[in-house]
């Protein structure tokens, strides 16, 4: 957590967890071969659900970070009481998660579907820990494994608090510039089979078709400027220089330009287009591909209001993109009296990063918690030039892939350890020549 931004976070972590079905008890699945826990005994799926919200609430004890509601008197609190679904852990079944992937030895099991949510955190290293804790419990506990159908979907906020507009502007411009790049330490089903779960806001969002914040603000009908606008440099005071951003103590071991982001798709493009504007575009828009980069984040940095930015960041079709900002598409409360929900009615105010396939690593969910983190706080706190600075390094990168990567950015942001992290996980992607950490070298 910055010292001047106190800025929560939540997880969601889909998954499927292992349950016996009647007769014998068959031979232990492959992927379970070394694995602590077992199969949960056939009954009810309120059972199992019942069965792990048990576990989790046992094995939290004593090992609570710090949360957003500490206390249930905290909950009649204005601001507090839509958090009464985040002040503690909690287990619900997620039909989109299905065992599109198993092993064979596995289909003599059960597989039923779970998603765990975590309660609303503030952004500590004790709030991590009890992340950690909790998904290394369940595994230790049960038969427990995400199918590429399953989703790590980690939430970004400001404790009970909105997240300012000035803030807003400054996440979804950076977001939106740096998608490609985030992209590379993502799964590849993320970015193409399962990709309406999270398309790309650079590529397909409602943006990305051109279509102006003014040409927004007419179609909501929500003629209002909330303020606090920062000046955008020009274009040309910044020309990016070939520098390798390297920690001291991190080498990768993927060559720049290797690691494979989106492949921009014309048919989706054309099907997400934007029927209800009017023809006022941004300049150098078309029909066939997305507007340029730096357009883009222009457009986002000088948005008047939430709403406008909200619904820019928008797919059309799928609402929800990478990079979801629907939580601030009604009830942001500086609008209220324009006809949108009242505040107390919106049980979210977080920016919701979507693309992480899902995991049951407890490594790799607090890896991707801190660097979502990580990110939001970086692109609200840096000077406008050292934003700008990156933003370029990811204007070069889409046409020059060698030039910046997704390690670069880890490391210009200090996030040398979540960087190993995500640099094992990556090498288990389909088509990623395995490799040996130790000697900097693929196997």
């Amino acid at each position: 957590m910055s010292g001047n931004i106190k800025s929560s976070f939540g997880v969601e972590v889909e998954l499927l967890i292992g349950v016996m079905r009647e007769g014998p008890r068959m031979r232990t699945p492959r992927r379970f071969q070394l694995s602590k826990g077992g199969p949960v005994e056939r009954r009810s799926y309120n059972f199992v659900q019942e069965l792990v919200q048990q576990t989790i609430d046992t094995a939290v004890k004593g090992h609570e970070g710090d949360r957003v509601v500490t206390n249930h008197g905290d909950l009649n609190d204005e601001d507090a009481s839509r958090l009464r679904p985040y002040a503690g852990w909690s287990v619900s079944r997620n039909l989109s998660v299905e065992p599109i992937d198993q092993d064979m030895d596995m289909d003599y099991f059960e597989w039923q579907d779970l998603e765990i949510v975590s309660p609303a955190l503030f952004a500590t290293d004790k709030s991590f820990a009890e992340v950690h804790h909790v998904i290394t419990v369940l595994n230790d506990a049960f038969w427990i494994y995400a199918p590429q159908s399953a989703g790590l979907h980690i939430h970004y906020g400001r404790g009970k608090d909105w997240i300012p507009v000035h803030h807003l502007r400054r996440m979804s411009a950076f977001l939106f510039a740096a998608d490609p790049i985030l992209a590379q330490m993502h799964a590849p089903h993320r970015r193409e089979s399962q990709r309406d779960f999270c398309p790309s806001n650079r590529h397909y969002s409602v943006l990305a078709h051109g279509v102006s914040s003014t040409e927004v603000s007419r179609h909501l009908n929500i003629p209002l400027d909330e303020g606090n606008h920062e000046e955008v440099p020009d274009q040309s005071d910044y020309k990016p220089e070939p520098e390798r951003k390297e920690s001291s103590n991190f080498t990768t071991i993927f060559k720049r330009g290797s690691l494979q982001g989106y492949a921009f798709d014309k048919a989706y493009f054309a099907e997400c287009d934007v029927t209800w504007a009017k023809g006022e575009y941004l300049p150098g828009r078309r029909s066939d591909k997305p507007i340029d980069i730096m357009t883009g984040v222009r457009e986002l940095l000088s948005a008047p209001n939430a709403l406008v930015i909200s619904a820019l960041m928008q797919h059309k079709l799928h609402y929800r993109s990478a990079y979801n900002f629907t939580a601030y598409n009604k009830g942001y409360s500086t609008v209220q009296l324009f006809r949108t929900q009242h505040p107390e009615e919106e049980s979210k105010r977080t920016i919701e990063f979507r693309q992480a396939t899902g995991t049951v690593n407890a490594d790799e969910v607090v890896a991707h918690a801190r660097i979502a983190v990580r990110l939001s706080e970086f692109a609200c706190e840096t000077d406008m030039d050292s934003l700008w600075k990156m933003i370029h390094d990811f204007v070069q990168a889409e046409t020059d892939p060698s030039w910046y990567d997704i390690f670069d950015l880890l490391s210009e942001l200090g996030l040398t350890n979540e960087a190993r992290v995500i640099q094992r996980q990556i090498a288990r992607y389909p088509g990623i020549r395995r490799m040996n950490e130790d000697l900097g070298t693929l196997e």
